[in-house]
């Protein structure tokens, strides 16, 4: 099981690494931030470290938020990872993101989990792979909830294709 990561400090080397893939947002005081981790078709394990969306203020760097890509048990969606998938598998945030001024949702869209040529290891729908996630850059909410995005737009259920360039394409629809 990879052991949660601290926004502050990172994570222990010997987990692994967390890269970015795709650009930081700046909506109003909040920097928004997607990372990743190992990628490609050669990754060195199964188990990696997941790609969560955060949150920073702008004038501080201070942390803010972290939006859990793949849900945590008490979260919506965690019943998704069946047979406890969510504790080592990974996606990522992709760009381009759509961040809107003021209050208003930023749309951010994910990959598939991890090693996405294969499902059989996840098994279940693995709630907010291959998505547009609708979040407040504020608080990394959806309006008016706990921690339940806004929106969440699927390409499929339990992917098994790398479907991202269609997620990044149809953010890309949301800016024109």
């Amino acid at each position: 099981m990879v052991p949660p990561y601290d926004p502050y400090e990172g994570i222990p080397l010997e987990t692994g690494y967390i890269t970015s893939s795709s650009h930081q947002s700046l909506v109003n005081d909040t920097i928004v931030v997607g990372n990743s981790a190992e990628q490609g078709y050669h990754q060195a394990r199964i188990e990696n470290v997941p790609g969560d969306i955060l949150g920073y203020d702008a004038r501080t760097g201070q942390f803010k938020w972290k939006f859990n890509v793949i849900p945590q048990p008490g979260e919506y969606g965690h019943e998704t990872w069946e047979n406890d998938a969510w504790e080592w598998t990974e996606m990522y945030l992709l760009g381009p993101t759509f961040c809107p001024p003021r209050e208003r949702p930023g749309l951010y869209s994910n990959n598939s989990a991890t090693i996405d040529y294969y499902g059989g290891f996840r098994p279940g729908d693995n709630l907010f792979a291959a998505s547009i996630i609708a979040l407040n850059a504020s608080t990394g909410k959806g309006h008016g909830t706990s921690s339940l995005c806004i929106m969440r737009f699927g390409t499929s259920i339990h992917q098994r294709h790398q479907s991202h360039w269609i997620l990044m394409s149809m953010v890309a629809i949301f800016l024109q």
